[in-house]
């Protein structure tokens, strides 16, 4: 499988994303990267990433769980990248 579209997509969306904090910083709008690794889905089933169904991965839930913490942080900080995975997981570094 060949993933290297899909991963200069996501350097992309990183480089995006430094750009804008640096865009808006000083007017109070926190930027975040989430990068989850496998998460189940249909999309995974209906692009071809068949996902071990004895393994455990992430479930959208999780990443919601992550979106209302990063809201939620006090305004005086932020948090930049949150690389997120299932404890089970494995994953080759992209």
């Amino acid at each position: 499988m060949n993933l290297a579209v899909y991963t200069a997509c996501k350097h992309a969306v990183e480089g995006f994303s430094r750009a804008l904090l640096n865009e808006v910083n000083g007017f109070g709008v926190k930027v975040s990267v989430l990068a989850p690794a496998a998460i189940r889905t249909e999309w995974a089933a209906k692009a071809g990433f068949p996902l071990d169904p004895k393994i455990r991965v992430l479930e959208p839930e999780d990443l919601a769980l992550v979106v209302q913490y990063l809201i939620e942080t006090p305004k005086h900080f932020s948090i930049w990248n949150v690389d997120l995975m299932a404890i089970e997981q494995t994953i080759n570094p992209l």
